[in-house]
């Protein structure tokens, strides 16, 4: 699954503040990876304590 790249483009002015947010499909990945990972974890430890309880 491609996920596609966020860019965001800001049409009014002043320009002093930033007028594009880019935010890389690997960055999204990692944020997606930890999410899981921790999600995992979670579940893990609710077994682990439902075996032990």
């Amino acid at each position: 699954m491609k996920i596609p790249k966020i860019n965001l483009e800001k049409t009014e002015k002043p320009e002093t503040v930033t007028n594009t947010v880019d935010i890389s499909e690997a960055t999204v990945r990692k944020v997606w990876a930890g999410e899981i990972a921790a999600a995992v974890l979670i579940a893990f430890v609710s077994v682990i304590i439902a075996f032990v309880g």
